[in-house]
């Protein structure tokens, strides 16, 4: 829907592609990108665009983090390991009774 606009769009970009996430010589602590991942990944969970975000980063192997993931977790999600998607998008599997 171009109606719909990404909560990342109200975001300052660079924080989905922060510097200590591809750089570990600018001095920042493991626990201070784990905190501002956390932080993005908050912003993503809330936005309405998640999976429409997601699915374009896991069709064209985007940096960052896109749609409430990180590349590795989208690597883990292409190679079906470790990551079900339906953990990502917040999502429970239905029980068949």
């Amino acid at each position: 829907n171009s109606d719909v606009v990404p909560l990342c769009a109200e975001t300052d970009p660079d924080a989905f592609f922060p510097k200590d996430y591809f750089d570990d010589e600018n001095g920042k602590s493991a626990a201070s990108s784990y905190e501002n991942e956390r932080g993005i990944k908050a912003v993503c969970n809330e936005c309405p665009m998640k999976l429409d975000c997601l699915t374009y980063a896991l069709e064209t192997g985007q940096h960052g983090i896109w749609g409430g993931t990180t590349e590795n977790e989208r690597v883990a999600i292409r190679r079906g390991r470790g990551i079900k998607l339906q953990r990502v998008l917040g999502l429970t599997p239905t029980r068949r009774v």
